[in-house]
């Protein structure tokens, strides 16, 4: 700790003492393939900068978020995209993106995303430097991209009003982040990382080409004309007058009913639980409203396997001082892994509410009706599992506990299942497998068949199974096309990428696709995942293992035929449900 603060003193100290040049403005909108420059043309604060094959490169790997800014004014008002290749050529795999930086010679007062590595995992880390220039995380999401890559990587950022948003590769990683500092300049950072920037681009956003990324997932959503029924499967609020008369068993620590609460008194020790018993079918929700009354580490505990330890199991809950929340599993010896935390304002003594989502394999997590984490991956996914409470070094009060699952009505159809395709119409090789769907050809096209319905309003779910041969296996539903087997007018929802996308779009009158979306996934090879699409009039939502990961997409057509889609097969469908309203 020493030697880093020396390091960094070190490092201010030089920095402060450089003359910096007076910066040359540049026009917005701006772009940059550095093939005709032989010297950067950018406000350097700290490194060692050059134009190397064609690119940006930053060749320090000893110094922390060494930068180069751009320097413009975009105004405050105007939405931006700004985007550019990263590729790693030396250390940890550190380096981002500077936006809406105040003054382009410090950075004070703007905005920064990069890569970052942590236990051999590569994250994307989000926040702003203050007004004392210190970094304030917003947020961090697990990428599954593995940390040596020397691959570029298409990293942007989307700047509109009070938000931004994060996308990776062309997909959404995170939505809606709050902006602090508004206009300014944009720029590169790396931190122990060699790193080349190339292929620039700096550009006018109207709110129409804004991506956004999966909101807050919920259990439940409207359905048609009809009603999504949430089910209260629990609802506790600690009323009983002795624990024997509650499901509640304490597994550690000393629990005690207590006015209306269920608290945790004792602060020495960690992972004091106390675990709910019963099981629940996914997919529910669970949501715990807590108060610290000495100390800060209560949270929640989800996706339990058993009735009577952790192991297997999520929780989600503060650490530190309380300006952070953590969430991950407790794998089967009991050892606590991380998938991810957030910065968080600190708890004080106030009520606060832990909400989270848990679907067939995926989870979601909301603190007080904010996203801090979507679509993170079960560890010990099941059908059922059960919950509980936890606090870590603290005295934690537990006001109420509920469970919510759901149960969509759609105009009080019923729902049944599609066996039959229009093989004979269809492109690629489509047959039936005893209660299966396959499509056997290889090639990288998307393959069409028809279930010969029609509809408006309706509910599809299936099962998928993608091919492990092939890196590029996708599948997925199209639905309101124009004619039993044609695409045309057409939108579509698929996995792509061997199972680590979902996207969605539409095809034009051409049978072109046009993409709108889409969000990353973890590859499960050899995993059947489940789509379930909610279609009404003008909007749709997508579920994956039952947990939402895009709401309320607009609609081009208002009906039309529904069939399957393959690419890259073989490519098998199962379970294929169909609700129809009218």
């Amino acid at each position: 700790m020493l030697a880093l603060i020396i390091l960094n003193l070190g490092l201010y100290g030089r920095l402060s003492s450089q003359v910096l040049p007076e910066p040359s403005v540049v026009t917005f909108p701006y772009s940059e393939d550095f093939s005709a420059l032989s010297e950067p043309q950018y406000v350097e604060f700290g490194g060692d900068w050059e134009i190397r094959d064609q690119a940006l490169v930053q060749l320090d790997t000893n110094g922390y978020d060494l930068s180069a800014f751009i320097p413009m004014e975009i105004p405050p008002e105007q939405g931006y995209q700004f985007d550019a290749d990263v590729r790693f050529i030396g250390g940890t795999a550190g380096g981002g993106l500077f936006f809406n930086a105040q003054q382009p010679t410090s950075r004070q007062k703007s905005h920064m995303v990069r890569f970052n590595v942590d236990q051999d995992q590569l994250w994307l880390v989000y926040g702003y430097f203050g007004d004392d220039s210190n970094f304030v995380g917003q947020g961090s999401t697990l990428l599954s991209i593995a940390p040596g890559t020397t691959e570029s990587q298409r990293l942007a950022v989307q700047v509109t009003g009070e938000t931004y948003h994060i996308l990776l590769n062309g997909t959404p990683q995170v939505s809606d982040i709050p902006l602090l500092y508004r206009g300014g300049a944009v720029g590169f950072i790396t931190a122990a990382s060699q790193v080349a920037f190339d292929n620039v681009i700096v550009e006018p956003l109207t709110s129409a080409a804004v991506t956004s990324s999966s909101p807050p997932p919920e259990v439940a959503a409207s359905v048609g004309n009809g009603e999504s029924a949430l089910i209260t499967l629990l609802s506790d609020g600690f009323d009983a007058p002795d624990l024997s008369e509650t499901l509640w068993r304490p597994i550690s620590g000393q629990w005690l009913l207590e006015n209306g609460v269920f608290a945790q008194k004792q602060t020495a020790g960690f992972d004091l639980s106390s675990i709910f018993q019963q099981s629940f079918a996914t997919p529910y929700t669970l949501r715990a409203t807590l108060q610290h009354r000495a100390n800060v580490g209560g949270g929640v505990l989800f996706g339990l396997p058993t009735l009577d330890n952790v192991r297997g199991g999520h929780m989600v809950r503060y650490i530190e001082d309380g300006s952070v929340v953590t969430w991950g599993y407790f794998d089967d010896t009991g050892a606590y892994v991380g998938q991810g935390s957030a910065e968080v304002d600190l708890p004080g003594t106030a009520a606060h509410t832990f909400e989270v989502s848990v679907g067939a394999t995926l989870y979601s997590i909301r603190l007080d009706g904010v996203e801090l984490a979507t679509v993170v991956e079960l560890y010990n996914p099941a059908p059922e599992s059960a919950i509980g409470l936890t606090s870590s070094q603290s005295e934690v009060a537990f006001d109420s506990v509920e469970i919510q699952g759901v149960e969509n009505v759609v105009n009080s159809a019923t729902t049944s299942p599609v066996s039959e395709i229009d093989a004979a119409e269809a492109t690629g090789d489509w047959r039936m497998d005893g209660a299966s769907i396959v499509q056997t050809a290889a090639e990288p096209t998307d393959y069409i068949a028809g279930t010969g319905i029609a509809g408006e309003q309706f509910v599809i779910s299936m099962d998928v199974l993608l091919s492990e041969s092939s890196q590029d296996a996708g599948a997925g539903i199209i639905f309101h096309m124009s004619g039993r087997n044609q695409r045309a007018l057409g939108s579509m929802v698929r996995f792509g990428a061997g199972g680590s996308q979902l996207f969605w779009g539409h095809y034009d009158a051409n049978g072109v696709f046009i993409g709108e979306g889409g969000v990353e996934l973890e590859a499960r090879p050899g995993v059947t995942r489940t789509l379930r699409l909610v279609v009404r009039t003008g909007t749709y939502d997508i579920f994956v293992d039952e947990v939402l990961v895009a709401e309320a997409l607009a609609l081009n057509t208002s009906s039309g035929w529904i069939g399957l889609l393959s690419f890259s097969g073989p490519v098998e469908f199962s379970n294929i449900q169909l609700a129809v309203g009218g």
